[in-house]
């Protein structure tokens, strides 16, 4: 009976430690991972779907937005188109010592002082300065900016900022023939009366646009410019009643006039030989051959049946205006439409005259 019961103790032993270690085996610790089911019997959403997940992204860094540096103060010496000779212009070096030694000198013009200076493709010199100066205290040295440098009075030197420049015609000129024409300082006196342009910031004080010796009536035009950051200045003035001298004047906006440049091989204005794309041309006649065979080719010489050592007789032809005067002649009134001085070709020398930029 013994034998018995201790046998049936024993299976039901076993019995319970083989279900111990069937529930170890269930259960799932945190670091286990459980098995990937074979590919053949598992579909590619649930395979992405039991994909582990990172436990953490790396965070995007932003780009550091680059501080801007303030730019500093410039002011142009303006030559208004006579620059010095590149031979004749100061070195930067020079010009810098020199301001700065005047200023230096000067008890008002404390912490003034030129950082920098370089001559641009214009001829004109830029003056630098440091960012926090101010342009009050600029332009109240002016004048001793201009006796460092060796300038006359009158040299303009301005802010370098966005301008808008502006013509007025139907300007006095004088009241009797016998007088001369008004002088630069009596221009600005009379423009500056105006409301609309005494606010203004001018950079460039106005001048007559044709030269004084040329001024033969009563009227005549002048030009001035302004600061205009938005060219609102230039949109608002265009829209004013302005006057001069007592009497109203009439504004426009300055157009640049292209530089003056002749063509040796057609003799049109505005382009030289090396750009031409136009036949040969006759700069007495206007025909279609060189000027070398003007009287072995040209129509009105053959008609007249002269021989080639005898000098033509006939009237000249220009291309550009249709006028009895040769292409270049420096009358042709086809130039009015071009900035003079200027070369004409590449075998003159430049035409003397004044210039009519700014």
């Amino acid at each position: 009976m013994e034998s018995k019961v201790h046998s049936q103790l024993s299976r039901l032993e076993s019995k319970l430690n083989n279900a111990s270690r069937l529930d170890d085996c269930s259960v799932k610790t945190p670091s286990q991972t459980p098995l990937s089911a074979p590919m053949g019997t598992m579909s590619y959403a649930t395979a992405a779907a039991q994909a582990p997940q990172q436990a953490s992204q790396t965070p995007r860094t932003s780009k550091q937005s680059s501080t801007c540096l303030p730019e500093p103060v410039r002011f142009v010496v303006r030559f208004h188109g006579s620059p010095p000779p590149p031979a004749e212009r100061v070195l930067p070096k020079i010009i810098s010592d020199n301001i700065n030694r005047e200023l230096a000198s000067i008890p008002t013009a404390k912490g003034l002082q030129v950082i920098g200076s370089h001559w641009n493709n214009l001829g004109n010199c830029i003056l630098t300065f440091p960012h926090h100066t101010t342009l009050s205290l600029i332009q109240d040295h002016l004048p001793s900016i201009r006796k460092a440098m060796g300038l006359p009075a009158h040299q303009t030197i301005s802010h370098d900022a966005p301008w808008s420049k502006i013509i007025l015609s139907g300007v006095f000129a004088r009241t009797h023939y016998d007088e001369p024409v008004y002088s630069g300082e009596t221009l600005c006196e009379a423009l500056l009366r105006n409301p609309a342009i005494s606010r203004l910031n001018i950079t460039q004080y106005p001048r007559w646009v044709r030269p004084s010796e040329f001024i033969d009536g009563f009227k005549s035009s002048i030009l001035f410019a302004f600061e205009d950051p938005d060219g609102s200045n230039l949109k608002s003035l265009l829209k004013t009643n302005l006057f001069m001298f007592g009497a109203p004047v009439h504004a426009k906006r300055w157009v640049e006039k292209p530089c003056l440049c002749q063509c040796t091989c057609c003799w049109r204005l505005g382009h030289l030989i090396t750009n031409c794309r136009s036949p040969t041309r006759c700069c007495i006649c206007g025909d279609h051959h060189s000027e070398d065979a003007h009287q072995s080719k040209c129509t009105a010489c053959r008609k007249e049946n002269r021989p080639d050592s005898r000098p033509y007789d006939h009237p000249a032809h220009c291309v550009n205006c249709n006028g009895a005067h040769f292409a270049d002649a420096h009358d042709c009134p086809e130039r009015r439409r071009f900035n003079i001085p200027a070369v004409v070709t590449e075998s003159t020398p430049p035409i003397q005259g004044p210039s009519m930029e700014i």
